[in-house]
């Protein structure tokens, strides 16, 4: 598995505030960093979990929005604008892609 997907292994399932528990695929994982390099311009190999969009990848507000209507594109997810506007990290938009999946519903792991 590519260093990448590595990074995954310490967040692959994560519990909300109600103890649900989400899995995290490395097919999300790539959608999403596909979308941060189509809107940002960036390699993909500088897209790491711990990137933050604003210092790291130079985004602002309109670049989020697009990135986050290529995921809604790309996996029919619906992602609510106003928890995407608290994004700060690669990893935090992950979660929040995992989250709005609609094939993975709370309380389910798989």
């Amino acid at each position: 598995m590519g260093m990448e997907y590595d990074e995954l292994a310490g967040i692959g399932e994560f519990c909300l505030e109600n103890g649900c528990s989400y899995v995290i695929t490395t097919a999300q994982y790539g959608v999403l960093k596909k979308a941060i390099e189509r809107v940002l311009q960036v390699y993909i190999k500088e897209i790491m979990l711990k990137s933050t969009f604003e210092s790291d990848l130079g985004a602002d507000s309109i670049d989020l929005a697009q990135i986050f209507q290529i995921v809604e594109r790309e996996t029919g997810n619906r992602i609510e604008v106003g928890k995407a506007s608290k994004i700060r990290t690669v990893e935090d938009a992950l979660r929040l892609v995992v989250r709005s999946s609609p094939y993975q519903k709370p309380g389910e792991v798989g």
